[in-house]
């Protein structure tokens, strides 16, 4: 995160935030996040630069997007309990929550004070609260495990990372006027992206046996939507997502389970759905009037190559 940024959180937390404790918590969390390779910020930056933006309130705007991708980034670990480590996971969660909320709001009054092309700080603070309760849409249907397909799964993401990556760059353009055409059009940008980011997670949690990995948790991503369909040589996957084996169970199998998914071509395909949707996005991309090199650089930030 760029310093210029976590410093306007700073003064946005003791903006808004008067008792002691409370703001000591806020700004630890800030600092976390501060020192980690979000890009979030950079985001609604490229986005805004590429599109011919030059706003003297985009380190703002930028810091606005940074506090509620990470009161979202805290609401994410409270319901998954899968990040152990991170500060905010060992303070008592009443006051994290309650942090959560203190952040959401502080971003929604800042935006509040900032104005756009088209109808002012009402229309801004109003779409960006449409565009998180689509993500808080698809943070449900995530948490709910009712994910059975391919399909499912890819309107799931659309919704809850999709939706957060359309925010970024909303906060970026909003201030633009952009016609419906672009603006559609960097939507679907953002939603492909959303896709291709998750996926992304998706495969670095797949391998790795403790509290992230996604398998012992039951979730079902797309990798592990290809490992429960073709399972033939390893059943005991399907056993202990229908209830049938124990976590220790499937444990005692780890090396046969590592072994499955390294032959079962589940990450290589989940890989071609990823280049599906970069070249898709990068298609789209191609066809907006954009100023380089942001456009590059926004591309580095939403359609991971690596």
């Amino acid at each position: 995160m760029r310093p210029e940024v976590m410093q306007t959180m700073i003064d946005m937390v003791d903006k808004y935030v008067r008792i002691e404790e409370f703001n000591k918590l806020l700004k630890e969390c800030v600092y976390e996040k501060g020192s980690e390779q979000t890009g979030w910020g950079e985001i609604t930056r490229y986005a805004h630069l590429m599109l011919g933006g030059s706003s003297p309130n985009l380190d703002r705007t930028a810091a606005i997007t940074e506090m509620i991708m990470l009161a979202a980034d805290i609401a994410d670990d409270l319901q998954d309990q899968d990040n152990k480590d991170k500060l905010w996971m060992q303070y008592r969660q009443e006051y994290v929550i309650n942090g959560v909320l203190a952040l959401l709001m502080g971003a929604v009054a800042e935006s509040a004070e900032l104005t756009n092309g088209k109808g002012g700080p009402v229309t801004l603070t109003r779409e960006i609260s449409r565009i998180l309760l689509e993500s808080l849409n698809g943070q449900f249907a995530d948490l709910e495990q009712n994910v059975t397909t391919e399909q499912q799964y890819i309107a799931m993401v659309y919704q809850k990372s999709g939706s957060l990556i359309h925010l970024a760059c909303y906060m970026g353009y909003a201030e633009l006027g952009l016609d419906s055409k672009a603006a559609g059009t960097m939507k679907e940008i953002a939603y492909y992206s959303g896709i291709i980011a998750q996926l992304e997670n998706d495969l670095k949690d797949l391998l790795r046996f403790d509290m992230k990995n996604d398998i012992l948790r039951k979730k079902r991503t797309l990798p592990i939507l290809y490992l429960l369909s073709a399972e033939e040589s390893f059943p005991y996957m399907k056993q202990y997502y229908e209830g049938k084996l124990t976590q220790s169970d499937l444990l005692a199998k780890k090396q046969e389970c590592i072994d499955y998914i390294n032959d079962s071509g589940c990450m290589e395909y989940s890989k071609i759905i990823q280049t599906l949707h970069r070249q898709k996005a990068a298609e789209l991309l191609e066809s907006l009037t954009t100023v380089s090199p942001w456009r590059e650089k926004f591309q580095q930030v939403t359609l991971i190559t690596a």
